[in-house]
């Protein structure tokens, strides 16, 4: 795809808040135009490569869904779709940015390549097997025709239109006039002229359109147009549409089986798949990687090797040859190759999965995590009914949930393979500890806990169970219960750091700062590079007014393993020093999709305090705080009673002047559940900033009571240590640091 020369936004009519939006790219002409928005091809100035944006306007009420559905898309890892790089949202518009893909369009392709059966059974086994996976993920295409796919240069088919949409949206094509005339309508499903909504089986039927397209050179009725072809696809019946005498019958049924009148009746692109695979296992060798038939190779060489039993050292040559020669050929896709004559191996694959798991436990690279997922992948396969694959992948989503954006589409995902591990095999420890994952997202804490101590039970050694229930125990604030676990566990799993970590945390919120530096400086033995136990020591320092100590922590984590804890821990050292402007721009990394956690509506207050003490910042402080709020809601939607989110949610209304809305929640404050450290401090923050000094003195004063630390540096306790009532009482909390 060459790129025409640079053109201004102007010139293609985009509203003003898109332009703003697409300050990063260069747009340099428009690819097509229709009632729902254009697309666009551009060139990325700051990544210097190019893409193409597609515009989707007038969103209106649907506009969450259809982001939400975007996100989604863009989650597929099938390489036949464009990789999404980019979603930006501007006015009632969501754009898309992709890559650009370079080759031939498949209309193209099929004008040179009419009736070739192998070359059209690879490229819509691609397809299928593409559309599988957004299937599974509760996504159809809805507009499939050749406009929509090119051959890229490598020989392969790619997906271009990134627009799939959920089998139950609401804005999903329901009428004839949202189809393009000139193609599209041509490839729809007798249902879909009745206003059936877009499905799985209709991208079937349309995808066995374009393999009749692939094999006869034209559609059916292409000759027609308007109301005539419309009357022709309706009251048609595949077995009497012309049909290419050279076609096999295998083939032809293959068609016409993707082409029934009534959907249920039709294959599913996972059939699709197989159904291609074993009309080419009896090719014989081709010159294409796509065609190359493996199981024939592999059956000849061991035909040979029987011939020649006689003739060792012939074989072997012959052996070295025929392999340099195919290195040679194939080279570009040998990798594909080495894996197609590896034997496959259930256990093998799971083995190697969940160990990779295990090591993402421990150090949360996130390589780990994606040579876990095509372990489980692969596994799923060959049997997509795996019930600790199933599980497997669930833990996955969750973790990609809880790594950065905190993207409801991975919840989405790991609920769904939850509750599928759940109904295939609810015995099994993997299957609980992702039951008891999403129990406590939901906040049924006491039944996630049974859930964990099932997986222990079926799994004594399973160290993702282990971990999940000290988790629990800790939000159930069960200190001394977690404390004694983690004690168990640290004898059971010598190499693990993470319950060490939690424990750490429970000493240093109970002020047993040497015990609680005993235990990280084992974690750290353990795992040189976990950025967690650098944070907490540092944390540890910070309490005992050691600040440059704690500072040095802060910086040998950052250089072994930067994490958003560390930032955060960094943010609060400024901060308690009164180095504002220093503490915003280490809250700011904390909370950046490079270095941080993007969806942590903690992380996110935390920013937003940091700039209302920060000069000429307070609009960014309003504008974070809003961001904080949106990601908080999320939250309170599944757990509307958890008083600490409650209590966080009041001091984001203050700082946003809705002090009504503020005292009414702490009226329905349910105070007696607020039990841990993080907790009390924060009501004594709320009851300052609501004016309530002598509650939040108060309050402070029962925390030092609890043997708990305090720490009155924060800004939000300016006016207490200054206030003459109550300064004495906290001098020794508010010395300076060494």
């Amino acid at each position: 795809m060459n790129l025409p020369l640079t053109h201004s936004t102007a010139s293609f009519d985009l509203a003003p808040e898109i332009i703003t939006a697409l300050k990063q790219y260069e747009i340099r002409s428009r690819l097509s135009m229709d009632h729902t928005g254009q697309v666009l091809e551009a060139w990325d100035k700051q990544l210097h490569r190019p893409v193409v944006i597609r515009q989707i306007q007038h969103l209106g009420v649907a506009g969450e869904q259809v982001i939400q559905q975007a996100r989604l898309a863009a989650s597929l890892k099938h390489a036949a779709f464009a990789k999404i790089h980019a979603l930006e949202e501007a006015g009632d518009s969501l754009l898309i940015v992709t890559e650009a893909v370079n080759g031939t369009s498949l209309a193209q392709w099929i004008a040179s390549h009419a009736s070739v059966e192998k070359r059209s059974l690879d490229h819509i086994a691609q397809v299928a097997a593409a559309l599988s996976e957004a299937h599974q993920a509760g996504l159809v295409h809805g507009d499939i025709q050749a406009s929509q796919f090119i051959v890229d240069q490598s020989g392969k088919i790619r997906i271009l239109n990134c627009g799939f949409v959920s089998s139950s949206a609401s804005y999903m094509l329901g009428s004839l006039e949202q189809i393009d005339a000139r193609g599209g309508i041509a490839y729809l499903a007798p249902e879909r002229f009745a206003n059936a909504p877009a499905s799985p089986a209709a991208d079937v039927y349309a995808l066995g359109c374009l393999l009749y397209e692939m094999l006869n050179g034209s559609l059916p009725f292409a000759h027609l147009q308007g109301l005539a072809m419309v009357a022709s696809l309706v009251q048609s019946d595949p077995e009497q549409w012309p049909w290419n005498a050279k076609l096999t019958p295998p083939v032809r049924k293959l068609m016409l089986d993707m082409c029934k009148r009534v959907p249920e009746q039709r294959l599913t692109c996972a059939q699709i798949v197989e159904a291609c695979r074993a009309l080419r296992a009896n090719d014989p060798y081709s010159g294409s990687v796509g065609s190359l038939s493996l199981a024939a190779l592999q059956a000849q060489l061991a035909k040979a090797e029987r011939r020649q039993k006689f003739y060792k050292l012939s074989a072997a040559l012959l052996a070295v040859v025929l392999l340099a020669g195919l290195s040679l050929q194939f080279k570009p896709y040998w990798p594909q190759v080495v894996k197609a004559l590896t034997p496959y191996s259930e256990s093998r694959e799971m083995e190697r999965g969940m160990n990779l798991l295990e090591q993402y436990a421990q150090l949360t690279l996130p390589k780990y995590l994606n040579g876990a997922s095509e372990h489980f992948a692969t596994v799923l396969e060959h049997d997509p009914e795996n019930a600790e694959a199933v599980a497997a992948m669930a833990y996955i989503y969750f973790q990609r949930y809880q790594s950065n954006q905190r993207d409801e589409v991975w919840m989405q995902k790991a609920k769904a393979s939850t509750q599928q591990a759940l109904l295939l095999n609810p015995n099994l420890a993997m299957t609980q500890v992702v039951n008891a994952r999403l129990l406590q997202w939901h906040h049924e804490l006491k039944n996630a806990l049974a859930a964990a101590e099932r997986s222990i039970e079926l799994a004594p050694k399973g160290i993702l169970g282990w971990h999940v229930k000290m988790s629990i125990l800790l939000e159930l604030g069960q200190q001394d219960a977690a404390i004694q676990f983690a004690e168990e566990g640290a004898k059971i799993f010598p190499k693990d750091r993470v319950m060490l970590d939690l424990s750490a945390g429970i000493f240093l919120a109970g002020g047993r700062f040497a015990e609680s530096e005993l235990v990280l400086k084992k974690s750290l033995e353990r795992q040189p590079e976990g950025g967690l136990a650098y944070a907490l020591m540092a944390q540890g320092l910070v309490e005992q007014r050691k600040d440059i100590e704690a500072l040095q922590y802060v910086q040998r984590g950052l250089e072994v393993f930067p994490s958003p804890n560390l930032y955060s821990t960094l943010g609060d050292i400024h901060q308690y020093q009164g180095k504002y402007e220093e503490a915003a721009d280490a809250y700011e990394k904390a909370v950046s999709p490079a270095f941080g956690v993007a969806g942590s509506y903690l992380r996110w207050l935390n920013y937003a305090e940091s700039l209302m003490w920060t000069k000429s910042r307070k609009v960014d402080a309003k504008l974070a705080f809003d961001r904080a709020r949106s990601l908080l809601d999320i939250r309170l939607r599944r757990s509307p009673d958890d008083p600490y989110l409650v209590l966080n949610l009041v001091h984001i209304l203050i700082r946003l002047d809705d002090r009504n809305g503020a005292l009414e929640l702490m009226s329905r404050l349910k105070m007696k559940e607020l039990i841990n450290d993080s907790s009390l401090v924060k009501l004594a923050q709320v009851y300052e900033m609501l004016g309530q000094r002598e509650l939040a003195v108060q309050q402070l004063l029962t925390i030092r009571r609890m043997g708990m630390p305090i720490d009155v540096r924060l800004p939000i306790f300016d006016g207490i240590r200054v206030d003459p009532k109550y300064r004495a009482l906290f001098e020794a909390d508010s010395l300076g640091s060494n």
